[in-house]
């Protein structure tokens, strides 16, 4: 038989995951991968509203894609975390990637 142990400590492990906002890209139904598209005005306002929405939220860290789509929409949201970290991610197994459809 155990006993529980007072002194553990529980720690609790927020994640908040967001996707970039629209671009003319996924209108035309392209598949982007690392392309490095940009915003259109819809995914402007995209972001702009869940950095609204998300403004009230705690971080503390902030990942990113280096894609500067992602980085539209991240600085929206750090907007109102101007005190939280960003971490712009280069992806150690972008090599293994696809440059093109099926190719790698």
């Amino acid at each position: 038989m155990t006993r529980s142990n007072p002194c553990v400590m529980v720690m609790t492990l927020y994640i908040t995951l967001v996707r970039h906002g629209n671009t003319d890209a996924n209108n035309e139904k392209w598949l982007q991968g690392h392309t490095d598209t940009s915003l259109n005005s819809n995914g402007l306002q995209q972001a702009t509203l869940v950095g609204e929405r998300l403004k009230v939220e705690k971080f503390d860290k902030v990942y990113c894609s280096t894609l500067y789509r992602c980085q539209q929409t991240e600085k929206a949201i750090t907007h109102y975390h101007p005190n939280s970290p960003v971490d712009y991610r280069n992806d150690p197994l972008a090599s293994w990637k696809e440059r093109r459809l099926n190719i790698f």
